[in-house]
């Protein structure tokens, strides 16, 4: 037997279809209601109770959205904080400013941007970057604030993934071409290439520019320091460098030692230390040392090329039984009543050096250590007989010895 059918009469139907358009109005009223207050709390009254807490796995708080202002609970005027596992807050929005705090309040986000400020004294804030691999600290960018008349410092750092490669720092200025122009880079490994190409021939390229700051005096300024540690005791040979790198013609990213400039320890012992400079270029492929200074000596193991005026020592009278050769020596006059020693610089300190020695007196010259080779190929302490107006040319042999080439 076949159902029924319902019959309403027309009041009902009307009854029903106003009980749908009320449905309706109510729930687009939810879809589409504003709610308006000045802060996060007042909203309480439309909203009810708003507070919304995450548990971790552990059981452990780590967010909380609330309608009230959470500084009593958690320390911080917010409605919305994240926490870590020791329920220390990590981020937050603030119920007052309006703005994002994140890093335990270190880091704000508002109209000026992302600032990090420190929170305690001495402080230091901090960007720090972890590798994806193995979670370890790569790289940071940190400044260390020390309050009042304390020095403010701006650190970066470069940290490698193991101790097969190395950490490098660069400041690079590129065109729109990705060209790098200038840069400066500091690499802790002494490697042999650069990790990068600069533009081949660009006059205006600059591979390290620092300016110093302005002084009143006319003075040296500090504007580049080199520091060579050791983990023993100082000791000669000890120095440090600046090296002069250039592309070959090797292709690829070939970079070149083509010269250096090495500041070192001759003598290490405090109170009477000695330093050498020795300058070193590329000669036939390899790179050497053409000149050396140690104390006031400079020495030139090749030739002296120039076509201006080379400064010495004038001529030199010597009036007494005994002299010493100076440094800047070129010429040296006997003019005493008496035989003349005078002591020769050391022919190995001096390789190829030439000194002009005479007398006008009847008075012989002679050396004090016994290290000339005359004329005959003899090695003699004799340099001038007793007869007034000779002469003679020596030499250094670079070895021991100082070689008459001429003498009359």
């Amino acid at each position: 037997m076949a159902d029924t059918p319902t019959t309403f009469d027309e009041g009902t139907v009307n009854n029903i279809w106003s009980e749908i358009r009320e449905l309706r109005s109510i729930v687009t009223s939810l879809q589409t209601r504003d709610t308006s207050a000045d802060t996060a709390s007042e909203m309480v009254t439309d909203f009810g109770d708003l507070d919304y807490r995450v548990y971790d796995s552990g059981g452990l708080l780590r967010l909380v959205l609330s309608g009230n202002d959470l500084f009593d609970e958690l320390g911080v005027h917010a409605n919305f904080v994240g926490l870590d596992t020791s329920a220390v807050v990590q981020f937050y929005l603030n119920a007052n400013d309006g703005k994002a705090y994140f890093a335990s309040g270190a880091g704000v986000i508002d109209v000026n941007g992302v600032t990090l400020q420190a929170q305690t004294y001495p402080a230091t804030a901090m960007l720090m970057w972890n590798a994806q691999d193995t979670a370890a600290l790569v790289g940071k960018i940190e400044v260390d604030y020390g309050g009042a008349a304390v020095n403010t410092g701006l650190r970066i750092t470069a940290r490698a993934h193991d101790n097969a490669v190395r950490g490098y720092i660069q400041l690079a200025a590129e065109d729109s071409s990705a060209n790098k122009l200038a840069f400066m880079n500091l690499d802790g490994n002494g490697t042999a290439t650069l990790d990068f190409t600069a533009v081949n021939g660009a006059v205006s390229t600059s591979l390290l520019y620092i300016k110093t700051k302005t002084t009143s005096t006319n003075a040296g300024n500090n504007a580049l320091s080199l520091d060579t540690d050791t983990t023993g005791a100082a000791a000669a040979g000890l120095g440090s460098a600046i090296v002069f790198r250039t592309r070959n013609n090797g292709g690829g990213n070939s970079i070149q030692t083509s010269g250096y400039a090495l500041w070192k320890w001759v003598d290490a012992t405090v109170g009477t230390e000695d330093t050498q400079i020795d300058l070193a270029a590329m000669v036939a492929g390899t790179v050497t040392v053409v000149g050396s200074f140690t104390g006031s000596n400079f020495t030139v193991p090749g030739n002296i090329v120039g076509g201006g005026n080379f400064a010495v020592n004038p001529i030199t009278i010597v009036a007494a039984a005994t002299y010493t050769v100076a440094d800047g020596d070129i010429g040296v006059k006997a003019n005493f009543a008496g035989t003349v020693t005078v002591t020769l610089p050391s022919a190995a300190s001096y390789p190829g050096r030439m000194l002009y020695i005479c007398t006008v007196t009847a008075n012989g010259v002679s050396s004090a250590s016994g290290n000339v080779i005359n004329l005959g190929n003899s090695t003699t302490a004799t340099i001038l007989g007793a007869v007034s107006g000779t002469w003679a040319i020596l030499q250094s042999n670079g070895v021991s010895r100082w070689v008459m080439i001429a003498k009359g």
